[in-house]
């Protein structure tokens, strides 16, 4: 598909109009992007056409040849060409004094989020008034309009792919012709001057090697899951982390800094896509585990699942899980993670704990410090994904690895404790779920990682069309859908180099199934040998074609093989908590044990502390506290003994009985406190 670079430059102020208005102060706003002016597709691709239209109206284009490149109006067919919004590439002279070239867009656009959008197109834009007269040279009453314009001297640039390069001299030709843009045409507003060149492209979706890598986690993880860093974690490493490691690997050892963007291998590998980083999902007892296709559900209240409207008639469950199937087994997985608490100290280094909000520290100037913890997946565990591109692009990223003693870094707070695995090569992986078969002529399309698309207005959309269309071309038979089984997802991220979180794109999540027919055979190996869509650098848009038959499936839950590596005394402590709950929940409501917690509230709490200590860890009581406290740690000892035995608990348990009684009357002496 060539490939090009549309420049318009802006003889006077411009004025794509966005429709929106500023009540009081802006009639016709611009089209804008976080405060950016843009000139949108349509409004370009409008233009275009309209030249054409004059040129078939000089005999210099036929008919044919304007509805081959626009398309037709109401028809099936679509237009033979994309274009995508233009957007700013120079500013004008002086209108920022310390640059004027645009590099780099979408660092832009990263960087602008942190600002007012309104702020920031106030800066490339001016304001135009304009009125209708009355025959006696007056101002006409409520004519009075506000146009806001962009500055002439900008440059815009679009990017524009031919379905066929014979369209590409109609194309010049209009590119050539357009002269007017915008609204005020006729009153000396939106005159442009436009030059079109075809640039390099790389193949898209080519695919030249495939390589299976594996990751072992050397210490814990910390990949943000959907509800933040602190509060979830990821069940898989994202593609877009592998392709962060190794362009920082490269800009390390080549010393490239800040000006890696220059470097056309860097370029070319890790910002053109020449490599694709794909998802990697856990690997357990040498099978992978992949999100559950959703159109194989479970039976509500059973331990069977089914395709989805192909056997049973009673009501079925989506499986939000990992999983694998095999001789008619579905294996779920569940990914071990762990929770670690951290603090900062004050900035009174004299204090030697946290405080946060403690009640009190309302006269610390200072940092107070800030206790917390974070949500990590298991040190240990392995994660299988595969790197498509050209066989020496991947040995490239490999010797970047074995210089690093196969060693990388992931997620966050990676210089201490957290984000250090292994990175090695791996033979290829069975697959998850059960494949079509050639010739196959009714599959399922699995999504295994997040799937995006352009249209055509250049905006990223999940839509299933757009699949299905390039799926129709690459097979060379017409592609039905039969039904989707979908569910979305947000594309997003965070560039690590630049500090900025990176755009937003709408996706179809992993797991997301179009059932699909076809009207003769076809070769469905050439589905999976690609990327599909967009973002296809950070391992989005794989697809595996997957078998659609009736069969019923058992399940059975699969645990990892490696040992825990939780080992702090609190989660220790409630791992107890949670497994005697059940049979301490009645213990508690024991009105025994509230007599002692009423008794125990009339002690200090160092008091407390020194019975609790005696009791749970044999510590030796003062003569002073042995008098105090002889009556009361009787009491105590004698009624835990009954409870044991009464709620049939064992007696290694009185400790934890003990800890709930004084944890429990440390409850009452607060809310006390508190009323």
């Amino acid at each position: 598909m060539p490939v090009y670079e549309l420049t318009i430059e802006l003889k006077s102020p411009l004025v794509p109009g966005s429709g929106d208005s500023i009540p009081g102060v802006v009639d016709q706003d611009i089209a804008h992007e976080n405060g950016l002016p843009l000139i949108p597709a349509k409004r370009l691709k409008g233009a275009l056409r309209g030249v054409a239209k004059e040129l078939k109206d000089w005999k210099l284009c036929t008919d044919d040849s304007v509805k081959g490149l626009f398309g037709d109006s109401g028809q099936m067919e679509r237009s033979g060409f994309k274009m995508y919004d233009a957007v700013m590439t120079k500013l004008p002279e002086g209108l920022l004094p310390t640059c004027s070239e645009i590099e780099d867009y979408e660092r832009l656009q990263q960087a602008i989020t942190s600002l007012q959008p309104q702020q920031v197109v106030e800066k490339f834009t001016q304001l135009y008034t304009k009125t209708a007269m009355q025959t006696d040279g007056t101002a006409k009453k409520g004519a009075l309009r506000t146009l806001r314009a962009i500055h002439e001297g900008t440059q815009f640039t679009s990017r524009i792919e031919l379905d066929s390069a014979s369209h590409f001299e109609l194309l010049q030709k209009c590119v050539k012709g357009l002269r007017h843009l915008g609204y005020g045409r006729t009153r000396g507003l939106g005159e442009v001057r436009c030059f079109i060149k075809e640039v390099a492209q790389l193949p898209i979706q080519q695919v030249k090697a495939c390589q299976t890598y594996v990751i072992t986690l050397q210490q814990p993880a910390l990949l943000a899951g959907d509800e933040g860093l602190y509060y979830s974690c990821t069940d898989f490493v994202p593609g877009s982390v592998l392709l962060g490691v190794f362009a920082s690997l490269y800009i390390k050892k080549y010393k490239l800094g800040n000006e890696a963007h220059t470097d056309e291998t860097f370029k070319r590998l890790f910002l053109d896509g020449a490599v694709s980083f794909g998802y990697a999902y856990p690997y357990v007892n040498e099978h992978r585990f992949m999100p559950m296709p959703l159109h194989i559900q479970r039976e509500k209240n059973t331990n069977c699942a089914y395709y989805e409207g192909t056997i049973t008639q009673s009501p079925l469950r989506k499986m939000n899980t990992l999983a694998r199937i095999a001789n008619d087994k579905v294996y779920t997985y569940d990914v071990p993670k762990e929770y670690r608490m951290h603090h900062s100290r004050p900035e009174d280094r004299s204090i030697g704990r946290a405080l946060n909000d403690t009640k009190g520290t309302d006269m610390i100037k200072d940092d107070k410090g800030q206790f917390y913890y974070y949500t990590a997946l298991q040190k240990g565990q392995q994660f299988v994904g595969e790197l498509k591109g050209n066989r020496q692009d991947i040995a490239l990223l490999y010797e970047l690895a074995e210089e690093a003693n196969h060693i990388i870094h992931i997620g966050r707070s990676r210089t201490a404790e957290y984000g250090a695995a292994k990175f090695s090569s791996h033979f290829s992986v069975a697959p998850s779920f059960p494949k079509a078969q050639k010739g196959a002529k009714k599959v399922a399309i699995y999504v295994a990682s997040p799937l995006t698309w352009q249209n055509s207005y250049g905006r990223n959309v999940a839509d299933s069309a757009l699949l299905l269309n390039a799926i129709s071309t690459k097979l060379g038979v017409t592609v039905t859908l039969e039904k989707t089984y979908s569910k979305q997802t947000v594309i997003a991220g965070y560039n690590a180099k630049w500090r900025l979180p990176k755009p937003k794109y709408q996706a179809f999540d992993a797991g997301t199934v179009f059932v699909v027919s076809t009207d003769k055979e076809a070769d469905w190996s050439l589905i999976e040998q690609q990327q599909w869509g967009q973002e296809t650098a950070r391992g989005c848009g794989q697809l595996y074609v997957l078998a659609y038959t009736s069969e019923e499936f058992s399940i059975e839950a699969v645990t990892s093989q490696q040992p825990s590596t939780i080992s702090h005394p609190i989660v220790n402590a409630l791992t107890h908590a949670i497994e005697l709950d059940n049979r301490l929940t009645a213990a508690k409501n024991d009105s025994a044990l509230h007599d002692f917690v009423s008794k125990l509230k009339g002690y200090h709490n160092s008091e407390r502390f020194a019975m609790r200590a005696h009791l749970v860890d044999e510590k030796t009581l003062t003569a002073k506290q042995q008098e105090k406290f002889r009556t009361m740690v009787k009491e105590i000892s004698d009624t835990i003994k009954t409870i044991v035995s009464n709620y049939e608990l064992d007696q290694e348990h009185e400790g934890v009985i003990i800890s709930e009684l004084f944890y429990l009357a440390e409850l009452e002496v607060r809310s006390n406190a508190n009323r």
